[in-house]
């Protein structure tokens, strides 16, 4: 009897594993809940009001069928007008809340498979401010992970988003979530903000994304705090009028650690920067606060190039080839640093007029390098153990 009643209870189990997955599409009208195995077979809206949860150990995948529901959403921006959901993906669109409430043992998983990977929009936030949260989720492959507009502000919180090939989470139209303890990693561009954006992004570890880590432009703001980002092509890139906060990160083994151009404004503070090809680099008409960080080991610690200017005060700045180049620039101040070890403290070009003051120059082969047009302003600044404290080889001097 024990023998027949375990058998009996095994094969329930069986058939409750191998349940069949349930497909979903269309518009959400009241409250409701997905566990289990889930097919997303065409765009699901949920409408205003509405909540959608996920609990834990939820496998959500794509159809590889024909799309049987389609959701618009007609929208302008800098003139033009177009839609915000594309007619040959499947998207989850969020016009109510989401609350996905993974565990640590038992996350939340969306795969996009092999087949039609590119067809897989991800989750979209749209709508008025409400409550949606985020934890321990992971996102497998597709075109976009997670899409924030208009000041939506979704809690995201351990989560993986891993093969995208376009963008992991992007946040536009005001969006302002909190992303934290993120594995944003092997996408095209990591975590991104335009329109406004300001998503604060802390403590999250973003590597080996082939375009940027984290992207800024179009006025955006928002923090990055507490995080690893390596690996990438640009570590955090900032454009187009973009007033990002940048602090206590390790930002290691980029192309360019920080990049910056078009008129973008950073404050960079208290990171350390190592293994990069250019710890930051700033270009166009870039204006920066670089203070209190250590860049060290780099191809080169920073370069300030075209019209870019700003501040640079107070960083530890060791064994480079050029601890600073400033080309082309405006007048750059560099106050209070400490550059070590450098083939070159600062290097000087083209037309730059920067003043350096009250820096330390210490055992560099060449505390300071003045070249072509170059007018650069040195005020008590001190040199010890240098091969060469200053050489001008200016055009005409």
């Amino acid at each position: 009897m024990k023998i027949k009643l375990l058998l009996i209870a095994l094969f329930f189990l069986t058939v409750a594993g191998c349940a069949r997955p349930v497909k979903k599409s269309g518009r959400i009208k009241e409250n409701e809940i997905w566990q289990g195995k889930i097919v997303l077979a065409g765009d699901v809206y949920i409408e205003p009001g509405v909540i959608l949860t996920v609990l834990p150990g939820t496998a959500i995948t794509y159809s590889e069928d024909k799309i049987t529901h389609e959701i618009q959403r007609i929208t302008s921006y800098g003139g033009a007008t177009y839609d915000l959901f594309s007619e040959n993906k499947i998207e989850l669109i969020v016009d109510g809340d989401l609350n996905i409430k993974g565990t640590a043992e038992n996350p939340v998983k969306i795969s996009a498979g092999k087949k039609f990977a590119s067809r897989a929009g991800g989750i979209n936030f749209i709508g008025n401010k409400s409550s949606s949260s985020i934890v321990n989720l992971e996102i497998i492959g597709g075109y976009t992970g997670i899409r924030i507009y208009n000041s939506r502000a979704p809690d995201i919180s351990t989560i993986t988003i891993t093969g995208v090939s376009v963008g992991a989470i992007g946040c536009w139209n005001r969006a302002d979530p909190v992303i934290i303890y993120a594995n944003i990693i092997d996408n095209k561009y990591g975590i991104g903000a335009s329109d406004l954006a300001s998503p604060i992004i802390k403590n999250s570890r973003i590597t080996n994304n082939s375009a940027s880590g984290v992207f800024f432009e179009g006025e955006s703001r928002g923090v990055v705090t507490g995080s690893d980002i390596d690996g990438n092509n640009v570590g955090v890139a900032c454009g187009n009028l973009s007033r990002p906060e940048i602090y206590s990160n390790e930002i290691t083994g980029n192309g360019s650690g920080v990049g910056l151009w078009d008129e973008s404004a950073p404050l960079i503070k208290d990171n350390r920067f190592g293994a990069n090809i250019v710890g930051v680099l700033a270009l166009n008409s870039s204006t920066v606060d670089i203070r209190n960080n250590k860049i060290h080991d780099n191809g080169g610690g920073i370069t300030m190039d075209d019209s870019s200017s700003g501040k640079i005060q107070n960083n530890i700045i060791a064994a480079h080839a050029a601890g600073i180049i400033l080309r082309n620039s405006g007048k750059t101040e560099v106050a209070a640093n400490t550059l070590t070890n450098n083939e070159y403290g600062i290097k000087v070009a083209l037309h730059a007029e920067p003043q350096i003051s009250n820096n330390n120059f210490v055992s560099n082969r060449v505390g300071v390098l003045f070249t072509d047009y170059s007018s650069p302003v040195l005020k008590k600044n001190s040199f010890t153990d240098n091969l060469n404290e200053t050489v001008d080889s200016r055009i005409g001097e």
